[in-house]
């Protein structure tokens, strides 16, 4: 029986602390969440109800509200509803209307809580939409969190009816006379999950008599995998370092591990070792939060603030003659990995009779200042000029350092150098060159 079901599933994962607990049920209308309404008015004495009505589809969408209005008093429970102008919200936020609804909807049973002193929320995901969630992670590429499909507990929310298959949840519907009203939306195949639900779960289901009982098997092992990953590698990070994540074999996992709860994708973690293995001492990575910066052996973390300005701390440049002929060499042989370090050709800066103000810090009239749009310039190794913002697009360079990205121009405002990423052609060292400028950016 579902309500069994439910009750050894709950106990399974701890859903539920005690009789006492206050729960706040989401209800959409839809017989999944009406179903569990009814199971859990009948186990636990101290439910309530949140629905939001989105704007979306006017005529269906207000009969929802007045069946789950309707129902909650018929069980005399409690009943929070909500309209939402969803479009409006969307032109607002920039959001798609699936993200924006379940930014609205959580949002306000977050606040119920708060307000109400509710402890749980029960949403109902059920054992299909397990499977379906499974499939599309699969598509996607998934890791082993992904083909473990939803968790049965995130945070206070809760979901209870994830060993009940969609026909258990009607046939209870049915036995226990529980009204319910279908979305419209759900019958379209214009959306990959209703594609799959439609089409290829029920091939699967043919395939096998044990579908829903294997599924069920299958995922709690799947979420006993992954509870041991997670806490294995919880261990193995409490000593994480760069020099393990650049000597052990599994060190770019570990350190995809350690950097992805401060937002930072698979991607970057990648670039961050790479940097590491390349000694780019100075090199920074961002994410929408924090900050990384290599420092030799070690990650510098922080966290990202409004920047004031954006420029560097400072600039210094510091002159080299050399006999001709020799100057490229000896630049060659001095050039070290350090990103926030360049080399230029002096004379090509300023003529000769400007090379007495380096000594007052001014040298050239060359300036440090954030990059604008608009900005261009000759990239050594490539033909033509081209726009920083391009090249700052083909580096993968985030927004959020995009903000804080400077470079160096002359007087002119001529682009010498994109500071960590790119110097000038224009400007380059030569076997011409007798007169080099060192600059330094020191962060």
């Amino acid at each position: 029986m579902l309500i069994n079901k439910i009750i050894e599933f709950t106990a399974l994962y701890n859903l539920v602390d005690g009789q006492d607990e206050q729960i706040l049920v989401g209800v959409s209308a839809g017989v999944d969440s009406m179903v569990m309404l009814n199971a859990l008015h009948h186990i636990y004495p101290n439910v309530a109800v949140a629905h939001c009505n989105f704007s979306l589809r006017a005529g269906e969408a207000d009969s929802e509200t007045n069946l789950v209005i309707q129902y909650c008093k018929s069980l005399n429970i409690k009943c929070h509803n909500v309209k939402f102008d969803t479009p409006q919200y969307c032109a607002s936020t920039g959001l798609s209307t699936q993200i924006a609804c379940r930014e609205l909807r959580y949002d306000f049973f977050e606040k119920l809580c708060n307000e109400f002193g509710y402890t749980k929320i029960a949403i109902a995901h059920n054992l299909d939409d397990c499977i379906e969630t499974q499939l599309i992670n699969s598509l996607r590429g998934a890791s082993l969190k992904g083909f473990a499909s939803i968790t049965p507990r995130n945070g206070r929310v809760i979901r209870p009816m994830m060993s009940c298959s969609r026909f258990e949840v009607l046939e209870y519907a049915n036995s226990a006379n529980v009204p319910f009203l279908n979305d419209s939306s759900n019958n379209e195949d214009k959306y990959l999950r209703n594609k799959l639900r439609h089409h290829v779960v029920p091939q699967l289901r043919e395939m096998s008599g044990a579908f829903y009982k294997n599924a069920q098997q299958n995922f709690e092992n799947l979420r006993e995998d992954l509870k041991f990953q997670q806490d294995m590698l919880h261990k193995q990070l409490e000593n994480f370092s760069l020099t393990r994540a650049l000597t052990e074999p599994m060190g770019e996992y570990l350190l995809y591990k350690f950097v992805e709860p401060m937002g930072f994708n698979r991607s970057q973690a990648k670039q961050i070792l790479r940097s590491a293995q390349l000694k780019h001492s100075g090199a920074q990575f961002y994410s929408n939060t924090k900050q990384i910066i290599i420092d030799r052996n070690q990650l510098v973390i922080s966290d990202i603030g409004e920047p004031n300005s954006g420029v560097a701390a400072e600039m210094t440049v510091e002159t080299m003659a050399y006999e001709p002929e020799k100057c490229y060499k000896a630049v060659l042989e001095k050039a070290e990995n350090n990103v926030f370090r360049a080399y230029f050709d002096a004379d090509k800066i300023c003529d000769a009779a400007e090379l007495r103000e380096e000594q007052s810090g001014e040298f050239g009239g060359l300036r440090l200042r954030l990059w604008e749009n608009g900005d261009r310039m000759e990239p050594f190794g490539m033909r033509g000029s081209k726009n920083i913002s391009d090249i700052l697009v083909d580096a993968k360079i985030s927004l959020e350092q995009k903000r804080v990205q400077n470079v160096v121009v002359d007087r002119s405002g001529v682009v010498l150098w994109l500071v960590g990423l790119r110097t000038s052609a224009r400007f380059a060292v030569s076997s011409a060159t007798v007169r080099v400028a060192m600059i330094t950016v020191i962060q």
